[in-house]
């Protein structure tokens, strides 16, 4: 049986209870361990530190990773261990020392969804413009206060979605729109209910998702679905049906609104179930 060793900063009132916790985390790893290497069927190569003392008995994963692929007896280095279908046995073979890193920089991007890329019309600008709105709407979906935007638009393009030649218009553009929309009371100045991306479910089972919902002030409900590109009928169902949602669920005053945030332009849709585009 494999005894838990602790340190005396770790011995204590609930010395017992440490002790235990920590075999069993000794041998969930070595569980994990076990259904890691037995997946292999040709080769499995395993990298970890060498152990400072071979004679010694293992004291770590590590260490015991080599005594049982060498018995203890690998030289100071880094090794690869392998077994292989013909040899049925265990060889070791040197690995390099260095691994180089290089930031990903521009040299790698998100591939965005098929669909962009075999669009009708203008397959170029129907690309760029179709990407430039999703990013926008992701940055924005992060924003809860004003404040939040430029670690939003950092995220975005610390994670690729954001290319860097986009960054201050990106960031130029959402913040101007902000602070205008921070005027209805859409982005608070301090923590408020705010729900970005929340989704709904109906009673029939059907999942929905508003860009934002904010409780204003006066207990009034704003749902506001952003858009990027031209008006259409849908969008106006669309945002209609999240403030019906609201509404079942016991909220007397709920306003929706289409927020097409290139133009700023602000439509309230209840009342404009029948137009047409």
């Amino acid at each position: 049986v494999y005894d838990v060793t602790l340190s005396d900063a770790d011995k204590g009132l609930f010395t017992t209870e440490l002790r235990r916790e920590k075999l069993q985390q000794y041998v969930d790893n070595l569980n994990v361990a076990y259904v890691a290497f037995t997946r292999a069927s040709e080769v499995l190569r395993i990298v970890g530190e060498t152990p400072a003392n071979l004679s010694k008995s293992p004291e770590n994963f590590s260490a015991l990773l080599y005594a049982f692929t060498e018995g203890g007896t690998l030289h100071a280095t880094e090794k690869a261990v392998h077994r292989t279908p013909e040899t049925k046995g265990r060889t070791s073979v040197p690995l390099p020392l260095e691994y180089v890193s290089h930031p990903l920089g521009d040299r790698l991007s998100f591939n965005l969804d098929s669909s962009d890329f075999f669009s009708a019309g203008d397959a170029g600008q129907t690309v760029s413009a179709r990407r430039r709105g999703i990013i926008l709407h992701s940055i924005l979906s992060s924003v809860v206060m004003p404040e939040d935007l430029q670690a939003a638009v950092e995220n975005a393009l610390g994670s690729g979605l954001l290319p860097a030649d986009m960054a201050d218009e990106a960031y130029a553009l959402l913040s101007e729109r902000i602070a205008s929309a921070a005027e209805r009371g859409w982005f608070p100045e301090e923590r408020a209910a705010v729900w970005n991306e929340c989704s709904l479910i109906t009673a029939g089972g059907e999942v929905l998702r508003p860009d934002r919902v904010v409780e204003l002030p006066g207990g009034a409900l704003a749902v506001v679905d952003y858009k990027f590109g031209e008006p259409q009928a849908k969008y106006i169902r669309q945002v209609n049906a999240y403030g019906d949602i609201y509404r079942s669920m016991g909220y007397a005053d709920v306003r929706t609104y289409l927020w097409y945030v290139d133009s700023n332009d602000v439509v309230e849709t209840e009342n404009l179930l029948n137009l047409q585009f």
